[in-house]
């Protein structure tokens, strides 16, 4: 049974006001089953399914607010708590962080278990910079010392599904999540990283955490999967904005959990937001086959005619991707990217979300010579 008719049959046992609005979205992709099981869930452990419409509502956006509202059910559901769906974005952090504590605890009074990582050793280099968690205490003592929910994974571990690394970067500790891909040339693959209180990686990190463990970043977006053509774009877009007297571009971006968008592309003219529609643009875009042998993502280059703002999009996503700043898992972050018509110049700024935003990446580059401007 796939993970979307696992939710659906689940569904039916709701209220039909209920259950249909949510099946409509599942069976249109527009929410992933995941979602639908953490509201599923957090329905039984309140204990009030007829309120689930307005709570699922609330729970998206919460989560695109960095309210680590998903995590907090699946630890919920774990523990055998009961939860409130009218708790406020506070209450719902503060829950997180007990639950938290109290899986790792509850970790760290059982039996010490041993793990059985030769499947991932092996595949790991003979000396690296950290080490493989080998036992459930250490696992608890990982969540503790780092102060997130890494004991959580205890049962997928056990079962061969997942292994936890510790990597060392410039003396500073990361999380890794890693799981079997069962490629040859990749057999390994790398899932979250996380630092002290899921502090996201920067691009270097990342990088860093690759090379230590031996593994290729392969992913749609990395350095090494994907060729960037953002520039390229800017340049075919800045003559259609002079054209039509474009002052300046917003394309705003959020993320968090595990997804992130780009939430609104605006346009203005003398100050004011202006609609440009039926404006097209020549517009370069990457299309990606995966290799189920090697493991590998090959792109290819494809042109394209493209409504404005999807253009403007598809650039943002692009530059982005090449920063490398995790801005959409965990706690995400948010940002903006501007373009400056009349000075022929793109800004981007990135904020990750930790307890708070700060800047984890700023350029403005002149868009004719791709050069950083100071």
């Amino acid at each position: 049974m796939t993970a979307a008719n696992a939710v659906a049959a689940r569904l039916t046992g709701l209220p039909a006001k209920v259950a249909a609005p949510l099946a409509d979205l599942l069976s249109t992709g527009l929410v992933q089953p995941a979602t639908v099981d953490a509201v599923l869930d957090a329905g039984e452990l309140a204990g009030e399914p007829q309120h689930l419409l307005g709570f699922a509502v609330a729970m998206l956006d919460m989560e695109r607010d960095r309210v680590p509202v998903t995590d907090t059910v699946r630890m919920a559901r774990q523990q055998g708590r009961k939860l409130n769906l009218r708790w406020s974005r506070k209450r719902w952090h503060d829950e997180h962080n007990r639950l938290s504590r109290a899986a790792t605890l509850a970790r760290l009074k059982v039996a010490d278990a041993i793990y059985d990582l030769a499947d991932y050793e092996r595949h790991l280099p003979a000396r690296w910079p950290g080490y493989l968690i080998r036992t459930s205490r250490r696992l608890g003592m990982e969540g503790l010392r780092q102060r997130h929910c890494v004991s959580a994974y205890h049962s997928m571990i056990r079962n061969g599904s997942r292994a936890i690394a510790v990597v060392f970067v410039d003396r500073r500790r990361w999380t890794v999540e890693l799981w079997k891909t069962h490629y040859g040339a990749n057999p390994l693959a790398v899932g979250q990283i996380s630092g002290v209180l899921n502090r996201p990686p920067t691009r270097e990190v990342r990088a860093a955490v690759f090379e230590a463990l031996g593994l290729e970043d392969t992913r749609p977006g990395s350095r090494s999967a994907r060729e960037h053509t953002y520039m390229e774009n800017l340049r075919e877009l800045l003559p259609v904005l002079r054209e039509q007297r474009i002052e300046k571009v917003y394309a705003s971006f959020s993320g968090c959990g595990d997804s992130g968008q780009i939430d609104e592309v605006s346009f203005r003219r003398a100050g004011e937001r202006v609609r440009l529609p039926g404006v097209t643009v020549n517009s370069r875009v990457g299309e990606y086959a995966h290799d189920h042998v090697t493991g590998e993502w090959r792109q290819e280059g494809l042109a394209r005619t493209a409504d404005i703002d999807d253009a403007v999009r598809t650039l943002t996503d692009d530059y982005l991707e090449e920063t490398g700043v995790d801005y959409y898992n965990d706690s995400g972050g948010h940002g903006e990217l501007v373009i400056h018509v009349d000075e022929g110049t793109v800004e981007l700024e990135v904020n990750q979300t930790v307890e708070h935003s700060e800047c984890a990446f700023h350029a403005k580059r002149d868009i004719a010579s791709g050069e950083e401007i100071a």
